[in-house]
């Protein structure tokens, strides 16, 4: 018995049969195995015991076989362990529709501010109040530049400008900061805005008939303030104050539009126009001739211009500028 390292369940059996029964007489008489060679360290197959006729001696003292190695006959490398089971997933409901995503947490974009004019308080008058009375002013905008008519002939009437007409458009903040306390001021052209106005004595549309066949009406390339200095505050120029072909008015014979930046308070709630900084614009290819003496209208306090009251029959006689402050809306 001493040879097997390995017993079978059968073997096993015979021995609990056979220690069951010391006090008794024996059932079984020693079990040869015969016919086995060293299995290597394999299971050995079960033989059948062969029964032989009780014997009236003592049982024989056994000795307790081993236990039995139910494990695989060589030993190899420790078995690796079983992966955890994988984590149960929801599956995805298809009628719930997209997962919510989380709310974006920037600020909305601030939107762009209108800036709006007031109420236009009137400069002083250039020139004299001949010919017919018209105004032209910019509904919801400001001045940024001036047309010209002219009569560039000399021969009769004399050089000189027939007409001036301005030239409109609109403001907005753009907003850098989130409270709208700073930024820049946009401007939109606009010719949309111009209203010659009809009532309180003005005379509507400017006339586009030339009066006399001696005269000659030349429009001319317009004028509009740069962006550095978007909005117009004044006109300047030369002139006659008493034109030598007709005393009773009087003959303008250049002119000159004075530009100026934007200026936003502190506290990003008025717009002004820079006392400083300003720029006088002309246009090269518009008519410009000498006169006797020079002349200047222009915006104070920060306003900015938004009507021009024109004189005018048959050439320029004179204008007034109507100023106007700025607001944000």
């Amino acid at each position: 018995m001493g040879r097997f390292e390995v017993l079978t369940c059968s073997a096993a059996l015979l021995y609990l049969g056979i220690a069951g029964c010391e006090q008794d007489d024996a059932l079984f008489t020693t079990i040869t195995l015969s016919g086995l060679a060293d299995a290597g360290g394999q299971e050995p197959e079960a033989t059948a015991p062969e029964a032989t006729a009780p014997e009236a001696t003592a049982p024989e003292a056994m000795v307790p076989p081993r236990m039995a190695n139910t494990g695989p006959a060589s030993p190899g490398p420790a078995p690796a362990a079983m992966p955890p089971p994988p984590l149960a997933v929801q599956p995805p409901d298809l009628d719930a529709g997209a997962p919510p995503t989380a709310a974006d947490a920037s600020p909305p974009p601030t939107l762009p501010r209108a800036v709006v004019a007031g109420s236009a308080a009137e400069r002083v008058l250039i020139g004299v109040e001949g010919g017919d009375p018209r105004l032209g002013a910019c509904r919801g905008g400001v001045v940024i530049g001036v047309r010209t008519t002219a009569n560039p002939s000399a021969e009769i009437f004399g050089q000189r400008l027939t007409f001036i007409e301005p030239i409109c458009g609109k403001l907005e903040l753009r907003p850098e900061a989130g409270d709208g306390s700073s930024g820049a001021i946009r401007v939109i052209r606009d010719d949309s805005l111009v209203d010659w106005v009809a009532t309180d004595g003005f005379l509507g549309l400017p006339a586009t008939m030339v009066p006399d066949s001696r005269l000659v009406w030349l429009p001319q390339p317009a004028t509009v303030c740069p962006a550095a200095t978007p909005v117009m505050v004044g006109l300047s120029g030369e002139y006659d104050p008493v034109a030598p072909d007709a005393p009773d008015t009087a003959a303008i014979r250049s002119l000159f539009v004075e530009c100026a930046p934007f200026v936003l308070s502190a506290d990003g709630r008025t717009v002004v126009a820079g006392e400083s900084g300003h720029q006088l614009i002309s246009n090269a290819d518009s008519f410009a001739a000498s006169g006797s003496a020079t002349y200047r209208s222009a915006c104070a306090g920060g306003a900015v211009t938004t009507q021009i009251k024109v004189h005018a029959g048959f050439w320029l006689d004179g204008f007034v500028l109507g100023c106007s402050s700025l607001r944000l809306e």
